[in-house]
This record gives structure tokens, C-alpha cells and sequence, in this order.
């Protein structure tokens, strides 16, 4: 069993690591972060390139938004969701069919 250690111990700097390793250690872990950011950008385009291949007409930016519905709803949006899925047909994911769904809805409104 480890010896047990007061907070100001477990959190000081141990003697062996000179400024140098630290120095090391700073630079390495900004060359992760550096890579990390280039492999999010390339998803981002790659997203990009597939949404224009597809036609699609979806909005680059999504605002969060938050608003309670009945719980009836959100099983028969689950469900909805499903078979869309299954069938392989867009959308399907539940933030897109809400979407979607306001979408017409407000453009059948718009026409009275």
C-alpha cells in the first residue's frame, strides 16, 4: 500500500524534473494539440465536401436551443428516427428531423 501524502506533497513539482524536461514536456504536448486541430480541420472539410456532394441544403452553423416537449413526442421522434435510419434515408438524426419538420411547417404557414 502507498504511503499517504499530504495534498501540498502530491501536488509539488517532484526534485528530478529540471526545467528543461518541462520545457520538453510543454512542447510535445503543443505538437498533440497542433495535430489534434489539423485532424478537426480535415474532418470539417471532408463534412463539407460530402454535404455538397449530397445536395444537401443544411446550414453550416447549428445554434443550440433548448425547449421541453411532451414525452409521447420524443418516443414517436426516437421511432421516427429508427426507421429512418434503417431505411437509410435522411434525416435521421433528431435534431434534423426537428429541423426539417419546422422548416415545413413554417413555410406551410408562410403560404396562408
Amino acid at each position: 500500500m502507498a504511503a499517504r501524502r499530504s495534498m501540498s506533497q502530491g501536488l509539488s513539482v517532484p526534485d528530478h524534473v529540471t526545467p528543461e524536461i518541462e520545457r520538453e514536456f510543454i512542447h510535445e504536448g503543443n505538437g498533440v494539440n497542433k495535430q489534434e486541430r489539423n485532424i478537426s480541420i480535415l474532418q470539417k472539410e471532408t463534412r463539407e465536401k460530402i454535404s455538397k456532394e449530397e445536395g444537401s441544403d443544411e446550414e453550416d452553423i447549428w445554434i443550440p436551443v433548448t425547449f421541453r416537449l411532451p414525452r409521447s413526442l420524443i418516443a414517436e421522434l426516437g421511432i421516427f428516427s429508427a426507421h429512418q435510419r434503417a431505411k437509410r434515408k435522411r434525416p435521421w438524426k433528431k435534431q434534423e428531423i426537428i429541423a426539417d419538420f419546422l422548416r415545413q411547417g413554417l413555410q406551410n404557414h408562410s403560404k396562408v
